[in-house]
């Protein structure tokens, strides 16, 4: 858009999301809510064991349970092993269980009592194995083999150097290692995962699921089926959130479709609260040993990271997680050489997967703290070793990302100037700590500050990584919108409509957004690595750029104006410089209609961003934007107990411009308030291969 910022009706004004009102009302459609005739009800039986082998399965009374129309084991299934990239999954478990949790048995039943009841009259016979609970016991010797194809029990391994590291520690003023360990956070998202399916009477899977990107997700459950994806339609409803939780790692959608398949009618197939802590794929714990070396000045001149990932009992999603982990912040600062050596690792645990940011946060909080320590071990103020290292705009990083524009430095200077930094550190950061017996609590208050580089969209094994978008002028004069990136609550739709309705001269209520549909939509890929806003949303830009100049083609002979002249505003177009001279897109779309020479306005557009795959060695750009964040936080620990206070916390984000400035504060807080409960609170606990506080009355939040 060439115009002035200022001369824009939508962009940059703050408008609540589109789907607010249906929300807040109750009247917007979740998986949950919807209902087809003759419905059934499915149910998971879940292993009680964290590794066990099936010597064998009874489910004969389960059959003859009243109101029972299916029961599927893996005898009953297509016995096709599916996955991310590693193919170690299976619908159903085959020979033996790998997690508590693991999906033994599916049934699906009248209704919900029947269907429990089904599942109670399962027999399994299981031979418990010696389970594999830790990084440390999966690497030990003569462990349990989880993957006769993996005997080391090492899903997948990435290592790459940069530079010359030994040579760069060598001539560091001060080095500064430690090891540090992350949490399993879980999801939480209000919505738990669910899926209704049914066959329609051509033989074609149709699937209602929250997905976050519905062809992948067609993809993934045609692979599981051992059909071709024409065969399965994918329609999104409203999602409930998903943080990258529903990417169709877990079996939940593929089981709704198997079920539908062998009962022969509808069935609708949801997760528990408890089901989602025994059966989802949470945040991956890490361990990563960290090396960073300085120079005087304070300049990084090196780094070095030994990371082992929990991928659980299989790999999903977790090599592009530790892809992630590796190498992200690495291009957060001006880094002179590096070394990597990760590795993600078989346990008998819950299956790990992608969670907002997808291995960034781990990497952050190991980075950042070292960072701290290296500051103090050279007499510096934090913030200004971070000024020095920081990445800037025209720079290329030491993995190949081109900053062709970053708002690092002015992040960190805007979070220092609002939390008063330099005021607090010059006054050591602290505040003095109450004697004993003086009634106060033993406390000391400070301040701390960290950085942080994403992306917009992240073309690493793509060759292409845009989205497609079309716009259709409906007889009326409205835009309807079709697109297959669909929302997962974060106001994405919002803002695409705001992008049509800004490129069209529309009204917002003028444009109507139609289901994210595999059966209707052009190819996109959905919410992940923060691609929608840029990536579709220029796709939304070219097709409605396209539609407005067709709807100025047909008015231009009827007002007998040149194209040039002309131009649409709110719905209406004006001669420019005539006055009144002018018509409503819906009078000139109204009158066009079945009239000679008539045809209606389709337009469509497809964008790929300016990024390139990764090479060989991970080398290149593969985003066409970065965004970068500082954030400051003052606290207060008591020395006692350990009990931390968050009593202010800034967060400064370079996002370019923001289209709505009301969701992308909303994006803001979200994830301050969900790394929070990463830093402080969250955290998965096992004993004996079981999650225990899988519950929200144990999990805190």
């Amino acid at each position: 858009m060439s115009r002035d910022p200022g001369e824009f009706r939508w962009i940059g004004k703050p408008v609540p999301t589109l789907e607010a009102p249906a929300k807040a009302r109750g009247r917007a459609a979740y998986v949950a809510d919807l209902r087809l005739p003759r419905m059934l009800t499915g149910k998971v039986l879940r292993s009680p064991h964290p590794h066990a082998r099936i010597a064998g399965i009874d489910t004969a009374a389960a059959k003859r349970t009243p109101g029972v129309r299916a029961v599927l084991t893996w005898d009953d299934i297509p016995q096709v092993r599916w996955g991310h990239e590693i193919k170690d999954q299976t619908a159903l478990a085959a020979d033996r269980v790998r997690f508590a949790g693991e999906e033994v048995a599916a049934v699906a039943a009248a209704d919900e009592d029947a269907a429990l009841e089904a599942l109670e009259r399962i027999r399994v016979d299981y031979e418990p194995l010696p389970p594999v609970l830790s990084i440390d016991g999966a690497l030990a010797e003569g462990a349990p083999v989880l993957h006769e194809e993996r005997p080391d029990n090492v899903a997948r391994r990435m290592t790459f150097l940069r530079g010359d590291p030994e040579e760069a520690f060598g001539r560091a003023a001060a080095v500064y290692e430690n090891t540090f360990e992350t949490s399993m956070q879980h999801h939480a998202y209000m919505e738990p995962i669910g899926t209704v399916a049914e066959v329609d009477v051509a033989g074609k899977f149709i699937v209602h699921a929250p997905v976050q990107n519905i062809f992948p997700a067609r993809d993934r459950v045609a692979e599981a089926l051992g059909v071709s994806a024409s065969r399965v339609r994918i329609i999104q409803p409203c999602v409930g959130g998903a943080f990258g939780g529903k990417m169709v790692d877990e079996p939940n959608t593929i089981l709704a479709a198997l079920l539908a398949g062998a009962a022969g009618l509808p069935v609708h197939l949801s997760n528990s609260r408890t089901e989602e802590f025994r059966g989802s794929r949470p945040r991956v714990p890490y361990r990563i040993r960290l090396r960073v070396g300085a120079s005087a000045e304070g300049g990084l001149t090196a780094k070095e990271a030994w990371i082992e990932g929990d991928a659980g009992a299989y790999c999903g999603r977790t090599q592009k997680v530790m892809s992630v982990t590796c190498m992200r912040m690495d291009n957060c600062y001006r880094f002179g050489s590096l070394r990597t050596d990760a590795r993600m690792i078989y346990t008998n645990r819950l299956p790990a997967g992608a969670f907002r940011g997808m291995g960034n946060p781990q990497m952050v909080f190991a980075l950042e703290a070292c960072l701290d320590h290296l500051a103090e071990a050279l007499g510096m103020d934090p913030l200004d070793l971070r000024l020095k290292n920081a990445i800037r705009e025209g720079e290329t990083s030491i993995h190949g990302w081109e900053m062709k524009s970053c708002g690092l430095t002015d992040c960190i200077l805007k979070a220092a100037e609002a939390s008063g930094w330099k005021g607090r550190r010059e006054k050591g950061g602290g505040r003095p700590i109450p004697a004993p017996g003086d009634g106060g609590k033993r406390a000391v208050r400070g301040v701390g500050m960290a950085c942080a580089v994403h992306v917009s969209g992240n073309r690493v094994h793509m060759d292409w990584d845009g989205a497609g978008a079309e716009v259709r002028i409906r007889e009326d004069g409205r835009a309807g919108l079709v697109i297959g990136e669909g929302d997962i609550g974060q106001g994405a739709n919002t803002v695409l409509a705001l992008i049509a309705a800004e490129e069209l001269g529309f009204r917002l209520e003028d444009i109507e957004l139609s289901a994210a549909d595999t059966d209707i939509a052009p190819l996109g890929f959905g919410a992940r690595a923060s691609r929608l806003t840029f990536i579709a949303g220029n796709a939304v830009r070219s097709a409605a750029a396209k539609a407005r100049e067709e709807i100025l083609g047909l008015a231009a002979s009827r007002l007998e104006a040149a194209r040039e002249d002309l131009r649409i505003e709110g719905g209406r177009i004006s001669v420019v410089g005539s006055g009144d001279k002018g018509l409503s897109v819906e009078d000139l779309i109204r009158d066009s209609v079945c009239r000679p020479g008539w045809a209606p306005i389709v337009t469509r557009a497809t964008y790929d961003p300016p990024s390139v795959m990764a090479d060989e060695t991970r080398y290149g750009n593969v985003a066409g934007a970065y965004t970068f964040t500082a954030q400051t936080a003052e606290v207060e620990v008591d020395v006692e107990t350990g009990r931390v206070e968050v009593f202010r916390l800034i967060a400064a984000d370079d996002i370019g411009r923001a289209l709505n400035p009301l969701t992308a504060e909303g994006q803001v807080e979200g994830a301050v308030i969900q790394g929070l409960g990463l830093a402080l609170y969250e955290r998965m606990i096992y004993e004996g291969g079981e999650v225990v506080n899988g519950s929200f009355a144990d999990y805190p939040l």
